[in-house]
Protein backbone atom coordinates (compact mmCIF):
# COMPACT_ATOMS: atom_id res chain seq x y z
CA UNK A 1 0.00 0.00 0.00
CA UNK A 2 1.72 3.41 -1.06
CA UNK A 3 -0.40 5.27 1.03
CA UNK A 4 0.47 3.24 4.57
CA UNK A 5 2.95 5.64 6.26
CA UNK A 6 4.84 3.03 8.60
CA UNK A 7 6.59 4.51 11.76
CA UNK A 8 9.44 2.80 13.09
CA UNK A 9 11.64 3.83 16.18
CA UNK A 10 15.87 2.71 16.76
CA UNK A 11 14.59 1.22 19.95
CA UNK A 12 12.20 -1.60 18.20
CA UNK A 13 14.75 -1.88 15.37
CA UNK A 14 17.70 -2.43 17.87
CA UNK A 15 15.05 -4.97 19.78
CA UNK A 16 14.26 -6.75 16.84
CA UNK A 17 17.36 -7.17 15.39
CA UNK A 18 18.73 -8.44 18.38
CA UNK A 19 15.90 -10.66 19.24
CA UNK A 20 16.56 -12.65 15.75
CA UNK A 21 20.33 -12.88 16.16
CA UNK A 22 19.72 -14.25 19.30
CA UNK A 23 17.33 -17.32 17.32
CA UNK A 24 20.11 -17.26 15.12
CA UNK A 25 22.63 -18.39 17.83
CA UNK A 26 20.24 -20.88 19.82
CA UNK A 27 19.72 -22.32 15.98
CA UNK A 28 23.18 -22.71 15.46
CA UNK A 29 23.89 -23.99 18.86
CA UNK A 30 21.14 -26.23 18.61
CA UNK A 31 22.23 -27.44 15.17
CA UNK A 32 26.02 -27.74 16.79
CA UNK A 33 27.07 -25.82 14.03
CA UNK A 34 30.68 -24.01 13.46
CA UNK A 35 30.19 -20.44 13.28
CA UNK A 36 33.81 -19.39 13.96
CA UNK A 37 35.17 -17.19 11.50
CA UNK A 38 38.13 -19.19 9.16
CA UNK A 39 41.28 -18.34 11.31
CA UNK A 40 42.72 -15.85 8.58
CA UNK A 41 39.34 -13.95 7.74
CA UNK A 42 37.71 -12.79 11.34
CA UNK A 43 36.05 -10.17 9.12
CA UNK A 44 33.32 -13.44 7.88
CA UNK A 45 32.29 -13.21 11.73
CA UNK A 46 28.77 -13.82 11.23
CA UNK A 47 26.69 -10.27 12.05
CA UNK A 48 24.38 -11.74 14.19
CA UNK A 49 27.21 -12.49 16.46
CA UNK A 50 28.68 -9.26 16.10
CA UNK A 51 25.65 -7.57 16.88
CA UNK A 52 25.04 -9.58 20.08
CA UNK A 53 28.72 -8.74 21.17
CA UNK A 54 28.03 -5.27 21.30
CA UNK A 55 26.38 -2.95 24.11
CA UNK A 56 22.63 -1.81 23.09
CA UNK A 57 23.69 1.20 24.38
CA UNK A 58 25.74 3.11 27.04
CA UNK A 59 27.51 6.33 27.99
CA UNK A 60 31.06 7.94 26.78
CA UNK A 61 33.01 10.30 29.52
CA UNK A 62 31.30 12.90 27.48
CA UNK A 63 27.88 11.85 28.29
CA UNK A 64 27.16 10.39 24.88
CA UNK A 65 26.17 6.96 23.27
CA UNK A 66 29.86 5.23 22.24
CA UNK A 67 29.39 4.76 18.34
CA UNK A 68 29.93 0.97 18.66
CA UNK A 69 26.43 0.84 20.82
CA UNK A 70 24.24 -0.95 18.47
CA UNK A 71 21.49 1.86 18.91
CA UNK A 72 23.88 4.26 17.55
CA UNK A 73 24.72 2.02 14.81
CA UNK A 74 20.75 1.99 13.98
CA UNK A 75 20.07 5.64 14.73
CA UNK A 76 22.96 6.24 11.96
CA UNK A 77 21.24 3.92 9.76
CA UNK A 78 18.32 6.01 10.06
CA UNK A 79 20.20 9.36 9.38
CA UNK A 80 21.43 7.97 6.34
CA UNK A 81 17.54 7.02 4.91
CA UNK A 82 16.96 10.35 6.16
CA UNK A 83 19.44 12.23 3.81
CA UNK A 84 18.23 9.96 0.48
CA UNK A 85 14.76 11.14 1.50
CA UNK A 86 13.69 7.45 2.53
CA UNK A 87 12.29 8.47 5.77
CA UNK A 88 11.84 11.58 7.84
CA UNK A 89 12.23 11.70 12.08
CA UNK A 90 9.03 12.20 13.52
CA UNK A 91 9.89 12.40 17.29
CA UNK A 92 13.07 11.38 19.47
CA UNK A 93 11.02 8.86 21.58
CA UNK A 94 12.64 5.54 21.60
CA UNK A 95 16.19 6.72 20.13
CA UNK A 96 14.32 8.52 17.66
CA UNK A 97 11.07 7.22 15.69
CA UNK A 98 10.84 8.15 11.96
CA UNK A 99 8.23 7.96 9.10
CA UNK A 100 8.43 6.32 5.83
CA UNK A 101 8.13 8.60 3.13
CA UNK A 102 6.53 7.70 -0.38
CA UNK A 103 10.15 7.13 -1.88
CA UNK A 104 10.35 4.33 0.92
CA UNK A 105 7.67 2.65 0.08
CA UNK A 106 7.65 2.24 -3.61
CA UNK A 107 11.69 1.33 -3.16
CA UNK A 108 10.21 -1.41 -1.12
CA UNK A 109 7.19 -2.24 -3.50
CA UNK A 110 10.09 -2.33 -6.50
CA UNK A 111 12.13 -4.78 -4.45
CA UNK A 112 8.86 -7.10 -3.92
CA UNK A 113 8.15 -7.41 -6.92
CA UNK A 114 11.30 -7.92 -8.30
CA UNK A 115 11.83 -10.55 -6.37
CA UNK A 116 8.12 -12.08 -6.74
CA UNK A 117 8.85 -11.89 -10.68
CA UNK A 118 12.08 -13.93 -9.97
CA UNK A 119 10.24 -16.76 -7.99
CA UNK A 120 7.66 -17.19 -10.27
CA UNK A 121 10.28 -16.83 -13.15
CA UNK A 122 11.89 -19.79 -11.65
CA UNK A 123 8.94 -21.88 -11.64
CA UNK A 124 8.09 -21.21 -14.96
CA UNK A 125 4.98 -19.19 -14.67
CA UNK A 126 6.70 -15.56 -15.76
CA UNK A 127 9.78 -15.06 -17.79
CA UNK A 128 12.00 -12.53 -16.72
CA UNK A 129 12.48 -8.94 -19.39
CA UNK A 130 15.44 -9.21 -21.20
CA UNK A 131 17.31 -6.10 -20.63
CA UNK A 132 18.63 -5.58 -24.62
CA UNK A 133 15.20 -6.87 -25.74
CA UNK A 134 13.72 -4.04 -28.22
CA UNK A 135 10.93 -2.12 -26.80
CA UNK A 136 7.52 -2.62 -28.25
CA UNK A 137 6.59 -0.63 -31.63
CA UNK A 138 3.24 1.40 -31.23
CA UNK A 139 2.56 0.57 -35.01
CA UNK A 140 -0.05 -2.87 -34.72
CA UNK A 141 1.52 -3.98 -37.53
CA UNK A 142 5.00 -4.53 -35.89
CA UNK A 143 5.43 -7.63 -33.60
CA UNK A 144 4.88 -6.73 -29.77
CA UNK A 145 7.01 -7.56 -26.75
CA UNK A 146 5.28 -10.76 -26.80
CA UNK A 147 7.78 -11.76 -29.98
CA UNK A 148 10.99 -10.92 -28.26
CA UNK A 149 11.14 -13.05 -24.87
CA UNK A 150 8.83 -11.13 -22.95
CA UNK A 151 6.43 -13.63 -21.76
CA UNK A 152 6.84 -17.42 -21.27
CA UNK A 153 6.61 -20.04 -24.70
CA UNK A 154 3.66 -21.21 -22.59
CA UNK A 155 1.63 -17.59 -22.57
CA UNK A 156 -1.30 -17.31 -24.72
CA UNK A 157 -0.69 -14.98 -26.72
CA UNK A 158 -4.31 -12.35 -26.24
Amino acid sequence: DDEHVGRVSVQKVDGDVRAYATVLERRAAAADVDTDPPAGSPGLEGLWRAYLRRNPTGRTDKDRTPRSATYALVKKAFNHLEQRGFVRATSEEEGGTYATNVLYRLHIRDQAAREMLQELAALGVAALPQHDAPLPSKDPKQPDAMDHGMLPDSAPAT
